[in-house]
């Protein structure tokens, strides 16, 4: 009999019940993928294999000695082979491939690092969660952090030394922001809008066009701005604290557009080969962002929901601006692309959530 077959280990029920569920995400994942890489018209994001890559790695430790042990072996030797074999075969899907590694490293690293960073107040206001409870060691979050960080600047490599040191820039304003600024709103919704900003151009350094840059700084400042005061958050927003706020956006408002209209030259800040219209997209997304913001506060009341709701919202409407501009300057073969891109990385984030859910043992919907 197999020497390794008498040594396997028997998973409590808990643990192999969650490892099941990791499973099934993972491999559907995986499927997706693979029916969109044969069927014309049906490509599946490579964000969905970084998701299923993420997941494994991290409960990877969970199945040693188990029988699912070979599974999640085998589901990261494969996402690696087929990260080696673009790598060799694609090099423009290596900047593409570059940039969403680094885009959600990014986003992994400042999801991984608040929950570090929270730990001890969530061991006293929500100690049901991974950390708090247990079931997720304090070892294991700061090797995700650690990890996600090294993808974030391992994506930023192809695209040169300018975009690394600027992820690194990005990096410690995540951390400034989860270590201080979260609790000093008059400063960390300056730097949250400048964390979205910077993540931005990390892609394109020399970029000439910069209106969408700023629009993005703008949103994301106002969507933390009204999550923070529905989520009752404390401390509260003091007139003071909105007027530091917006002096702070007023300024990197200016710098931004200072150095749009140097880098336009005689164009000036709104380049010839710019559509006068491409701008209507974006701002009649603006108006149905506000008004759809609006009525769910209204429907939900003030409280965690109604913040969750509009920090969620936020996050989707910024793939669709790229998608307006695009579909402005008439690229509407590349605006669906982004679209199609879009709907993979809010399923990629949904699924993300369920299984964190399920780690909690509750129901999919907001954390309070």
């Amino acid at each position: 009999m197999n020497d390794r077959a008498l040594h396997t280990v028997v998973l409590d029920p808990a643990t192999e019940a969650s490892l099941r569920r990791v499973g099934h995400i993972s491999y559907a994942l995986h499927a997706i993928v693979a029916v969109g890489a044969v069927l014309p018209g049906a490509q599946g994001s490579v964000l969905l294999l970084l998701v299923a890559f993420v997941l494994d790695l991290v409960k990877r430790g969970d199945a040693a000695g188990s029988w699912q042990e070979s599974h999640f072996r085998w589901r990261i030797r494969s996402v690696v082979f087929a990260a080696i074999a673009y790598a060799l075969t694609a090099p423009l899907w290596l900047l593409l491939l570059g940039s969403a590694v680094n885009a959600l490293g990014l986003f992994g690293f400042a999801t991984a690092l608040n929950d570090v960073v929270d730990l001890r107040r969530d061991q006293a206001t929500h100690p049901e969660r991974p950390l708090p409870s247990g079931r997720l060691s304090l070892d294991a979050a700061i090797s995700l952090v650690a990890l996600t960080f090294g993808a974030a600047v391992l994506g930023a490599t192809p695209m040169g030394m300018q975009a690394v040191l600027l992820t690194l820039l990005v990096a410690g304003a995540i951390l400034f922001f989860n270590a201080m600024g979260k609790f000093v709103p008059a400063i960390g919704l300056v730097v949250l809008g400048l964390i979205y900003a910077g993540q931005m151009v990390v892609p394109n350094l020399s970029l000439k066009f910069v209106l969408p840059v700023w629009l993005v700084m703008t949103h994301a400042l106002v969507v933390g701005l009204a999550a923070y005061a529905m989520g009752r958050k404390v401390p509260g927003l003091s007139g003071r604290a909105i007027a530091f706020a917006v002096s702070g956006w007023a300024f990197w408002s200016a710098v931004i557009i200072y150095y749009g209209d140097k880098r336009g030259g005689e164009d000036g800040l709104w380049p010839s080969w710019v559509s006068p219209w491409a701008a209507a997209g974006p701002a009649t997304l603006a108006v149905l962002f506000v008004l759809l913001s609006w009525r769910r506060a209204k429907l939900l009341g003030k409280g965690p929901r109604a913040a969750d709701k509009i920090s969620r919202y936020g996050s989707l409407w910024l793939s669709l601006y790229a998608c307006a501009w695009l579909f402005g300057q008439g690229y509407w073969t590349e605006g669906w692309i982004l679209a199609a891109l879009a709907a993979a990385g809010f399923l990629g984030m949904t699924v993300v959530r369920e299984a964190y859910a399920l780690l909690e043992q509750q129901p999919m919907g907001y954390r309070r």
